[in-house]
């Protein structure tokens, strides 16, 4: 699959940004090693949103685009793994992580780092909504009006 210019862009950051998580662990700043772990799997993450052509200007859009791929691989660990950046980001305003814990879950970012990276390269399967919340999250990332719910559902319950 082939990338455009801000999506090479944000690999980069990505890299970037978990090489600075792993000096602020060492420098003895588990915060600060936190929010650069984050700041590392949502650039990660906008780096496939943009190669798809999804938004991806807000954190909602982001916990989209990681449902949205989790769903189209078949890969629902990689939603725990983003939770668990989501986490460190959490920590960067409560300060309530001890150190060997940031360690342990940045370990779990940079391996959600390496499937993505892995995935990043996969083309897009077709999208076939199997649900009132998949269409409408596919909605809300491509800006694209998908139609009704598939055959059999019921548009009240929303699934």
């Amino acid at each position: 699959m082939t990338t455009s210019p801000k999506s090479d862009e944000y690999l980069e950051l990505s890299r970037r940004y978990i090489q600075q998580a792993e000096a602020e662990l060492q420098r003895g700043d588990p915060v600060q090693a936190g929010e650069k772990a984050w700041g590392a799997a949502s650039t990660a993450l906008k780096s496939i949103a943009e190669q798809r052509g999804w938004f991806h200007n807000h954190h909602d859009l982001t916990i989209d685009a990681m449902g949205e791929l989790a769903t189209e691989f078949g890969r629902q660990d990689l939603i725990d793994l983003f939770d668990n950046a989501r986490l460190m980001h959490q920590n960067f305003y409560e300060d309530l992580m001890p150190e060997e814990e940031v360690t342990r879950r940045l370990a779990r970012v940079k391996r959600l780092l390496q499937e993505l990276e892995i995935l990043g390269h996969e083309p897009p399967s077709p999208f076939v909504p199997r649900s009132n919340r998949q269409r409408r999250r596919r909605e809300r990332l491509t800006g694209e009006t998908m139609g009704s719910a598939p055959p059999g559902e019921n548009p009240a319950q929303g699934s």
